[in-house]
């Protein structure tokens, strides 16, 4: 086994020749003082690594400890919208990045320094999260069909808080989840294999997704979740 001072000695070496290289002298300050802390540091080759929370010395560590310490943090007020719903994982995680603005779209891929143009395939203006879902023809053309036309929200959470035409019938809990979805499948139809789908055809295929993920939750909010697919269903019928 190597000797511990060999060990320092070698990293005291790396972090000069480092300091030297950078030649900055802020760097310089912070890795002096760190070569102090080190010095007074007493290290027994007989003795076990522990590891503990910093401020917590005699609680042992563990990942519930470590993510405790985040807890005061902000929480996302929105993310229940995007986890407890009946979609599948796949889909959520899709919703939590069209959320955070980190679906690759053309905008973000270019900013991602990627080989295109950044703009949308139909508009040629810049494609962002707010576009492809809200402001896109395409989009509009959805939006309009499930009795949205003419839909003016400045970004995409806002459509959670819509309700459609007739009694009771809200757009949140799988319903947005399904259209953003399917709308994004669409768009990437058309990038990916220069097919066109048309809106009913999209439609169509929110409703069959919203007929599946209905069995994933139980009692009184399935008989919910089936009349609100079965309101999807004739729709598209009627679009059809």
């Amino acid at each position: 086994m190597v000797p511990i001072s060999f060990k320092l000695r070698q990293v005291r070496t790396i972090l000069i020749y480092r300091v030297l290289r950078n030649s900055r002298i802020n760097r310089a300050k912070q890795f002096t003082s760190l070569f102090v802390l080190i010095s007074n540091v007493q290290l027994s080759a007989d003795s076990c690594d522990y590891r503990h929370i910093r401020d917590l010395p005699s609680t042992p560590f563990s990942t519930a400890i470590s993510y405790s310490s985040f807890s005061q943090l902000d929480d996302d007020t929105f993310a229940p919208h995007i986890w407890h719903n009946a979609a599948p994982s796949r889909c959520r995680s899709f919703l939590w990045l069209v959320h955070h603005h980190k679906l690759n779209t053309n905008a973000r891929l270019r900013e991602r320094r990627a080989n295109n143009s950044g703009l949308c395939p139909l508009c040629a203006v810049p494609e962002d999260v707010r576009h492809l879902f809200l402001f896109c023809p395409r989009a509009k053309e959805i939006w309009a069909v499930i009795g949205l036309p003419g839909l003016s929200v400045g970004d995409v959470e806002s459509l959670w808080g819509i309700s459609l035409p007739g009694p009771n019938i809200n757009i949140d809990n799988g319903k947005v989840g399904s259209t953003l979805w399917n709308i994004w499948k669409r768009r990437n139809a058309v990038v990916f294999r220069l097919e066109e789908e048309t809106c009913v055809f999209t439609l169509r295929r929110c409703s069959a997704d919203l007929q599946l993920w209905r069995h994933r939750v139980q009692d009184r909010r399935a008989k919910l979740w089936m009349l609100g697919a079965l309101s999807y269903v004739i729709i598209f019928n009627l679009c059809s």
